[in-house]
């Protein structure tokens, strides 16, 4: 009886976390769709295809932010049990974030064109995907950090949290480009702006909930950062 409760109890969670998890990339997805449907009618087509060169950047971002993001949460959950080691690992998978952030915004800021170019942007194409590619920058650190700890958020109990964050980012997305794009007339950069500035209010919000007391996580000066830098991508806490 114990252990058919406990597996439809188990069953219960793990379905909660799924649906919440596809909700909340799904969100995040129709964001992107719904950009290029803002660009596409009121910017035009030269917007559009600059748009489309300068998509491919915005999941590489992803990826690189989940290579440590997720190699951060599965070791907290195999140390769960272990609050210190738990808010050393959280704490420099947040640094390491910060850093990453700090450094793209830098690179992409400075050589906005010529990565435009290398997407395949040239002629009409060109100032605009560029454009659009400086606005993405200004909000690259709250992208990555809103990553990190929507993921976080996820194994402390509170995926809600993620999808809160993820509709934040998605509404204020839309509101904002409307804004940036129609009222102020500030074209591709607009655009990117604006998608940076819902970055940054949903940052605001995940950044309260992690400074609360309902999370599990907290932040803390004492830590090895090479030491954990090691844990976090090393492939031995992918097979536990």
């Amino acid at each position: 009886m114990n252990i058919t409760h406990n597996n439809k109890l188990l069953d219960r969670v793990f379905n909660s976390y799924l649906y919440l998890t596809i909700i909340t990339t799904l969100t995040n997805v129709l964001g992107i769709i719904i950009n290029g449907i803002i660009v596409g009618n009121f910017v035009g087509s030269i917007g559009l295809a600059a748009f489309g060169f300068c998509s491919p950047l915005i999941y590489a971002i992803i990826a690189i932010t989940y290579v440590f993001s997720n190699g951060g949460s599965i070791k907290c959950s195999n140390h769960f049990d272990d609050k210190e080691k738990v808010f050393q690992t959280f704490t420099v998978t947040t640094l390491i974030a910060l850093i990453v952030g700090i450094i793209i915004t830098i690179f992409f800021s400075l050589t906005c064109e010529s990565i435009a170019t290398i997407l395949g942007a040239k002629g009409a194409t060109l100032i605009p995907a560029k454009m659009y590619i400086l606005g993405i920058a200004i909000g690259t650190i709250p992208n990555i950090l809103n990553l990190v700890l929507i993921n976080h958020a996820r194994i402390d109990g509170y995926p809600k949290v993620g999808l809160i964050a993820a509709t934040i980012i998605t509404v204020f997305t839309i509101i904002l480009d409307l804004l940036f794009v129609l009222v102020l007339k500030k074209g591709m950069f607009g655009l990117g702006f604006a998608t940076s500035l819902a970055q940054f209010i949903a940052f605001i919000f995940l950044l309260s909930h992690f400074l609360s007391k309902k999370s599990s996580f907290k932040f803390t000066k004492k830590f090895n950062l090479i030491t954990e830098l090691k844990g976090i991508t090393s492939t031995e806490y992918q097979v536990h």
